[in-house]
């Protein structure tokens, strides 16, 4: 189960992303990832990454697509929160995006599953004047 997710834009330039997961059953999960897609034109701060390590339960991360997606393997979850913070930064503007989704799966048992879309606050007009049409990268 996806608890929370939270995303904040500081400046348009930055999402401060807060990402809370727990098992609902009664016994730990096996394995278990969370993967963290980021909406377009933005892609994960790579110097917070080492900082992961430290929470308690995970075991590693792998950052593909360009960093626009975060996989984060925990050992297990279970019914007390796992929390993950991280920022993305902004490399280009997008008129429009798409939302993002973050989903939490059992990594031997795929059919425990959880999937949250997410979409940030509309970027000002005067942010994305540059764009042309609707979804642009600009």
């Amino acid at each position: 189960m996806i608890r929370q997710v939270s995303a904040k834009t500081p400046k348009a330039e930055t999402i401060e992303l807060i990402v809370s997961t727990s098992f609902l059953r009664p016994k730990p999960s096996n394995m278990a990832v969370m993967e963290i897609n980021l909406p377009s034109g933005y892609v994960v701060d790579a110097d917070e990454l080492p900082g992961l390590r430290k929470i308690e339960k995970v075991m590693r991360y792998e950052l593909e697509d360009g960093g626009t997606k975060l996989q984060v393997y925990f050992d297990n979850l279970s019914t007390a929160p796992s929390t993950i913070k991280l920022t993305a930064n902004r490399l280009f503007k997008v008129k429009n995006p798409a939302k993002a989704y973050i989903m939490v799966y059992d990594y031997y048992d795929t059919t425990l599953t959880a999937t949250e879309f997410y979409e940030l606050p509309l970027v000002t007009s005067a942010d994305t004047s540059d764009c042309k049409s609707e979804n642009e990268v600009c």
